[in-house]
């Protein structure tokens, strides 16, 4: 079908005649409308076409410049998201085209889109609200009904859960195997929320002084025991991305299922200690549910003087961080790339609430309230007078933060992580897009000298997944196949950390739920993880000796 080129107009204004079919095609949104009849607006995901790398920067910058939300970006084409709502925010569609603008719009009226309509029932799927109800009430503490005994049995994999859900899901699954599953506390969230992690390792090789349960702090490894090799594993930072946390929960589940069931991978703990964050963004997921399903950042409170809420804590990781992120749609931007951690003090040095010190010499140093140091070998860069005087935007989905590590939960983490005695394969699991990407983030013109290990690594395990149920993951590097964005998790644990097999990897789906992804597709979407994470064990545990 033939699908004209884009208006610069607000697209709800647009899109009026109500269209109740959900496919990806060229269509008329679904005119949403509440108990009286009144319409209260289209929720729409719009995907620009697109043709290459430059072409995706003009839309972006449009998208950037008036707030839209981006939910998707490749040199194939940009998915942004206009939701439903009677009193538009600022950041929304509805809002009149910047005049900062003006130099991409007529680049971007050639492209042609195709919009997907979200009717309210999948924006909002535990919600007995009428749409347009700015808020839902706070779901309750899940009691765990589920039978964890069985990986195929269980009812948990066939529903999202909320956050005191998933808390429930580990506390049972820790005391139905005490022997290989232990909950690591890591601190806080800005709201005070605590962080766990969940180790799980080979039964009876927990370690001496090393039970089951859970820790009251610090954890990482002690003690000396097997020295086995090390795999972490991270849900969503991204609170919106619901599929990737669930996936993460499948794979702890899959881990400690008896190896004669199906889809279990208990036999790779004979070579790894598994350390996985089911839920690093608890703020921000908790928020998902009972206010914005949407919702992209933390919740941190960045103080009196900022307009809005969050971090976005991809982006607040001390390796290559920088405090502009409009510039991440901007390939010439990677002529600064060489530039890191630049925000300095005339003293020389700063510490922050967070724990952050940056010394004259541009490092960065992330400790822990044991005195633990991780150093950033950064420069001062050669924008940093600029860089002080840019305006924030609070108001960015990709608000990178005033500091790398400003974010506590990414502060957290990182100290962890900085804790674990070995660490040979990382995966970070995101949402959406099929990927499954090997670093760099933060530049698309410069490759890590692993970049021919990582990529035939990722090859393998993209090639594995696919004959799970035949869904396709492309391979490349972070900023190829999305989009230029400093201060990654990724690019820090390969760097920092030292982790050669580093990875995101964006699960289900290509864009026709979105980050609204149903929950009929979160035991296939967990298959596919597992058997992607297994292939990247056995290809890592091969290459270091030649083990299974």
């Amino acid at each position: 079908m033939h699908v004209p080129p884009i208006s610069l107009l607000p697209p709800l204004l647009l899109l009026v005649v109500p269209v109740f079919s959900f496919e990806r095609d060229a269509q008329h949104a679904l005119q949403l409308q509440d108990s009286d009849g009144a319409g209260t607006g289209t929720a729409v995901l719009r995907h620009y076409e697109v043709h290459s790398a430059r072409e995706a920067e003009d839309v972006m910058a449009l998208a950037e410049d008036n707030g839209w939300d981006v939910w998707h970006a490749s040199p194939t084409g940009v998915d942004v998201f206009f939701p439903a709502s009677a009193s538009a925010p600022p950041s929304s569609p509805h809002a009149n085209i910047s005049q900062n603008a003006n130099q991409n719009e007529n680049a971007v009226s050639q492209y042609t889109f195709r919009d997907t309509p979200y009717p309210h029932s999948l924006l909002h799927p535990h919600s007995s609200l009428e749409p347009g109800t700015a808020e839902r009430p706070t779901a309750a503490p899940e009691e765990p009904p589920w039978n964890l005994t069985s990986l195929a049995n269980t009812t948990f994999h066939a529903a999202y859960h909320t956050l005191g859900g998933i808390h429930a899901f580990v506390r049972a699954l820790a005391a139905a195997y005490p022997a290989q599953v232990r909950i690591v506390r890591l601190g806080h969230s800005g709201e005070g929320r605590e962080m766990y992690a969940v180790e799980i390792t080979g039964a009876g090789e927990q370690g001496e002084g090393r039970e089951g349960g859970e820790e009251g702090g610090g954890g990482g490894d002690g003690g000396e025991g097997k020295k086995e090799m090390g795999f972490v594993v991270t849900g969503a930072q991204h609170a919106r991305e619901w599929v990737a946390t669930a996936a993460s929960l499948y794979l702890t589940h899959a881990l400690v299922a008896n190896a004669s069931e199906p889809g279990s991978l208990a036999y790779l703990l004979k070579d790894y200690k598994f350390y996985i964050v089911p839920v690093p963004n608890p703020d921000g997921y908790l928020y998902t549910w009972e206010h914005d399903r949407f919702w992209y950042k933390n919740r941190l409170d960045l103080g009196p003087q900022a307009k809005c809420t969050g971090v976005d804590m991809n982006r607040n990781w001390g390796y290559k961080w920088k405090r502009d992120a409009a510039d991440s749609a901007n390939v010439d931007a990677d002529a600064d790339d060489d530039d890191d951690l630049h925000d300095q003090k005339g003293n020389g040095e700063v510490e922050n609430g967070s724990g952050e010190v940056e010394n004259g010499n541009g490092e960065v140093q992330n400790t822990n309230t044991n005195g633990k140091v991780q150093k950033g070998k950064g420069k001062k860069g050669k924008k940093g007078k600029k860089d002080r005087k840019q305006k924030e935007d609070t108001c960015s989905h990709w608000y990178p933060g005033r500091r790398a590590f400003q974010a506590p939960e990414v502060n957290n983490m990182a100290n962890y992580f900085d804790r674990l005695r070995a660490v040979d394969v990382f995966v970070d699991l995101r949402a959406y897009g099929q990927m499954l990407s090997t670093p760099y983030s933060y530049s698309c013109k410069r490759s890590p000298k692993d970049a021919e290990d990582q990529l035939e690594a990722a090859q393998g395990a993209s090639h594995a997944a696919k004959k799970v149920h035949g869904a396709a993951f492309t391979t490349g590097t972070l900023c190829s196949t999305l989009y230029r964005a400093p201060g990654n998790i990724v690019d820090w644990m390969y760097e920092r950390r030292g982790v050669k097999y580093s990875f995101a990897a964006h699960l289900r789906d290509t864009g026709t739920y979105g980050f609204a992804l149903p929950e009929k597709w979160i035991r296939p979407v967990g298959e596919e993880t597992a058997k992607m994470v297994a292939y990247l064990a056995e290809f890592v545990a091969k290459q270091a000796g030649g083990k299974k």
